[in-house]
C-alpha cells in the first residue's frame, strides 16, 4: 500500500495497525517512494505470521472470513 507523507503523518496509528496485521506500507513524497513500514515477523511462529498476513489481506480485499476459515486455508495450503 502506498501513502503520502502527509497521509502517513495524519493516519500513523491506522498504518501501524495495518503493518502489525502484515501489510507493507510504502511512504511516498511527490509520488516517489521514500520509506517503507514493514512488519517484524516472529520467525519462531511462522503460522502466526501467516495468519496475520491473511488478516491484513482479508481487510484490504474486504473478504468476510472467520479466523477458523483462515486457519483451514493455511492447513489446506489454499491460495487466495
Amino acid at each position: 500500500m502506498d501513502v503520502s507523507v502527509y497521509e502517513a503523518k495524519t493516519h500513523l496509528s491506522r498504518l501501524i495497525g495495518d503493518v502489525e496485521a502484515g501489510l507493507d506500507v510504502t511512504i511516498t513524497r511527490h509520488g516517489k517512494p521514500v520509506a517503507r513500514l514493514v512488519p517484524i515477523v516472529d520467525d519462531a511462529d511462522p503460522r502466526a505470521a501467516a495468519v496475520d498476513r491473511l488478516r491484513a489481506l482479508k481487510r484490504e480485499l474486504g473478504v468476510q472470513a472467520t479466523p477458523d476459515e483462515i486457519r483451514s486455508w493455511i492447513d489446506d495450503g489454499k491460495k487466495l
